[in-house]
């Protein structure tokens, strides 16, 4: 038996790197970041991992919230995850882990588990979501994303766009009835292209609540603040609104719209030309779809191994907990991301195992381990993995990929690539050809302005203009800094609390899992009560 993973290389027995893992999960059925969806992505890669790297030796522990309501989760999740870590994880006598990290899909749910597992100087990966500022590597030493939903690549992509075709002006829509990505990215995109000297208007509505005629008004007032419409949210109301924009004569090709999407999933709707009945609707609809663009990760053709790895998630997904996918239904880039995530972790700690045997008496003799000198194995390199595509993570501890823009031809239902942007360089290049009905590319604004102003040498329409944008930027940032004040006054709260941790544990479920799932008495859900453990 190891004696708390203190043994000397000498003896053969401490070669063994003994890993505990730690997942901050849930089993909401509407996140896609959920261990009804990730689960089986862990498990294959433990699997793996255990072909792989027979020197290392994965435990990990998932701690899910189900019996409470998602608000009463997001409410107490860091007290959750202390609790376990403080009084569950310590309960039963174990051997001492040489490495503990933190790995979980992460969504609102994360930002507090970085600042426990940065405190800790844990390793903290998610695949799923990141801060707005993952980049600080001053506050964020130990976090490493996997996730696909990149924030530089994307905000890269924007960029770019209004750079090469010298867009100034430019307007966002944001349907808040969608997934949250889609505001929280209009808002980051509107940050960005102000700094880059952008004016831009942004209007957030939503979908549920808005007046027959909102579509209308709104587009009237576009049409005197920019030619460039970006839009982010469900495609059902982009469907909407470039059926009244067909109805204004928006669609003639000297306005482009923009979507913005996540990836291509069911959740975020259908981003092709969607069944119509009304023939005239349809065809208002084929023409307006000849001025969309659309902004999304580029999608590489898949190897057959991961085909293969998504056929296994599927099954296990029904088998581990239950649940199962639709027919047809497609699967998010998440359990890709996780596994991925998992497979990395696994080659970095192999590393620093194999270096530590030469240079060190024992693993628990060098701080190799330590969090901050894991998270910095992963900066600037490319790790590959023979069942999926690699992994690309910048200096920051971000994961970049290639984006693209693409057009849908309404007549064929095929969709071009039109525009690419490498995940290395960040280079844009174009790669196709635009189909466009006008001139290519749209003027942001007509020569002599939206009412002929300024051929007629008057300010005012412009005054105007920026008057909006100017509100609009000043609002989103008052609107961000408070968000922000009261997300950190509540962290703030309660870790100045004596006993900041303590939960009501009826909220709390945890499963352990040293084999896998199907061949293991490990697998499953427990609960407690103060009656059963000290509170």
């Amino acid at each position: 038996m190891l004696d708390n993973g203190c043994q000397n290389f000498s003896n053969n027995s401490g070669t063994i790197l003994q890993v505990e893992i730690i997942t901050l999960t849930s089993l909401y059925p509407f996140l896609l970041g959920g261990l009804q969806y990730v689960g089986p992505a862990f498990e294959s890669a433990r699997e793996d991992i255990r072909s792989q790297y027979p020197k290392l030796n994965f435990t990990q522990t998932f701690i899910y919230g189900e019996n409470a309501p998602y608000s009463d989760w997001l409410a107490q999740y860091e007290n959750v995850l202390a609790y376990y870590y403080y009084r569950i994880r310590r309960a039963p006598p174990q051997e001492a882990p040489h490495v503990t990290a933190f790995v979980m899909a992460g969504g609102s749910d994360s930002v507090g588990s970085g600042y426990f597992a940065t405190q800790l100087d844990k390793l903290f990966i998610t695949s799923v979501s990141q801060p707005p500022d993952i980049r600080n590597r001053v506050k964020w030493p130990t976090w490493i994303t996997t996730s696909i939903n990149s924030r530089t690549s994307m905000r890269t992509l924007f960029e770019n766009l209004i750079l090469m075709f010298q867009w100034r002006t430019s307007f966002i829509i944001c349907d808040s009835n969608s997934n949250i990505i889609f505001e929280t990215y209009s808002e980051n995109i509107r940050q960005a292209l102000v700094v880059k000297g952008v004016q831009v208007t942004r209007v957030v509505f939503d979908s549920r609540k808005v007046l027959p005629d909102y579509y209308g008004t709104l587009l009237r007032f576009i049409k005197d603040t920019s030619r460039v419409v970006f839009y982010f949210g469900h495609s059902e109301s982009l469907h909407k609104i470039l059926i009244t924009a067909a109805g204004q004569n928006m669609t003639r090709g000297d306005f482009v719209f923009l979507a913005f999407l996540p990836f291509r999933h069911v959740s975020f709707g259908d981003f092709g030309l969607p069944p119509l009945n009304d023939s005239s609707t349809r065809e208002a609809l084929k023409t307006a779809f000849k001025c969309l663009l659309i902004m999304e990760p580029q999608r590489e053709p898949e190897k057959k191994s991961t085909e293969d790895l998504q056929s296994r998630w599927r099954k296990l997904s029904k088998v581990l907990d239950n649940s199962t996918y639709g027919p047809g239904e497609m699967m998010s880039p998440h359990p890709t991301a996780t596994y991925i995530a998992m497979m990395a972790l696994a080659e970095v700690l192999d590393e620093i195992r194999q270096e530590a045997m030469l240079t060190a008496a024992s693993y628990k003799s060098t701080d190799a381990f330590s969090g901050r000198n894991v998270a910095a194995r992963f900066l600037g390199r490319t790790l590959a993995n023979d069942k999926t595509e690699s992994l690309i993570i910048d200096r920051a501890g971000e994961r970049t990929i290639p984006m693209a823009v693409t057009q849908l031809d309404p007549e064929t239902g095929e969709v071009a690539i039109i525009l690419e942007q490498d995940a290395v360089k960040m280079v844009l290049r174009q790669t196709g050809i635009v189909k466009w009905q006008a001139a290519w590319p749209v003027l942001d604004r007509p020569a002599c302005g939206f009412h002929g102003e300024t051929c007629r040498g008057s300010a005012h329409g412009s005054s105007v203009q920026y008057g909006i944008g100017f509100g609009t930027a000043v609002l989103g940032i008052l609107s961000v800094s408070v968000f922000i004040y009261l997300r950190i006054s509540r962290i703030t709260g309660i870790t100045g609390m004596t006993s900041w941790w303590v939960v009501e544990p009826h909220h709390i479920s945890y499963r352990v899992s040293t084999s896998s799932y199907l061949h293991s008495a490990k697998h499953s859900f427990m609960s407690f009560s103060c009656a059963d453990r000290a509170c």
